[in-house]
């Protein structure tokens, strides 16, 4: 998938926190997975210190509580509480605290849902033929992974539906924003 879209690996390359964050959802999934709920909200913690979009953890953890609710019908209660617990505790312990929840809401709704605020390139969307040009490759990976998925007989793994509708949400970010790479 690296070397699917320039842009992509050009973002990895970028000694930022976005690589790191990936890594985060990583362990977060993980931590999920094996039910360890301090570890989780450890992580959350950390989360809010290193990354301004560590929102997108909320998203991603909300979407592997929901789906195990819908594949397992089971409501992991206790993740929720980890990762909402430790957002909130990195939000209030962080350094720039609070400053800090006024960036994140500048950040995500000002510049970001709804544009008030006039950010650079980064936060518009890629024109149809720069999106085609940059990222064929993801765009058939994405639509190849959506395929298999939905032709897929056997009933999937709550983590599997998880990360794939963490995938949708993201590639519909991405087209509406660039940054969301």
């Amino acid at each position: 998938l690296a070397i699917a879209s320039h842009v992509f690996l050009y973002r990895l390359s970028l000694p930022r926190a976005p690589v790191i964050a990936l890594s985060f959802l990583f362990l977060g999934q993980h931590f999920i997975l094996g039910k360890n709920y301090k570890t989780l909200a450890a992580l959350s913690v950390l989360f809010v210190w290193l990354y301004g979009g560590f929102t997108i953890f909320i998203l991603f953890a909300a979407l592997m509580i929901l789906s195990r609710l819908l594949i397992e019908k089971q409501m992991d209660y206790k993740s929720a509480f980890s990762v909402s617990a430790g957002v909130l505790v990195g939000l209030l312990t962080h350094p720039y605290f609070p400053e800090n929840i006024i960036l994140v809401y500048t950040q995500t709704f000002s510049a970001g849902v709804n544009r008030v605020v006039v950010g650079g390139g980064e936060w518009y969307p890629y024109g149809l033929g720069e999106w085609i040009g940059a990222h064929m490759g993801i765009s058939f990976v994405f639509l190849s992974i959506l395929t298999a998925f939905v032709c897929a007989k056997a009933k999937p793994r709550f983590d599997t539906l998880g990360w794939l509708v963490f995938l949708v949400v993201t590639f519909v970010m991405t087209l509406n924003s660039r940054r969301f790479i």
